[in-house]
């Protein structure tokens, strides 16, 4: 199994997604799956790192699950009444 540091040294601007995730901050209403999910999200730029449609070693199941653990966890949690 691939780990994150492995990725990162394949490909740095993972790192660069992971802090984006973290300098969000809960407040009222934040919805982290707006910022995962939304146009322009998250992991619409990680997907273009990792994942079935790049080449390469992290071109892998593994590799896209490994990351989409990774940089969606860092996000805060949803913060609103709304189920998301």
């Amino acid at each position: 199994m691939m780990k994150w540091e492995q990725m990162l040294q394949i490909e740095p601007r993972l790192l660069d997604l992971y802090h984006e995730a973290r300098a969000y901050k809960r407040t009222p209403n934040f919805c982290a799956n707006q910022i995962w999910y939304g146009p322009g999200g998250l992991k619409s730029q990680m997907m273009q790192l990792v994942g079935w449609d790049v080449d390469g070693a992290l071109g892998t199941c593994e590799a896209y699950d490994t990351a989409y653990r990774k940089i969606y966890d860092a996000l805060p949690d949803c913060n609103h009444r709304e189920i998301c």
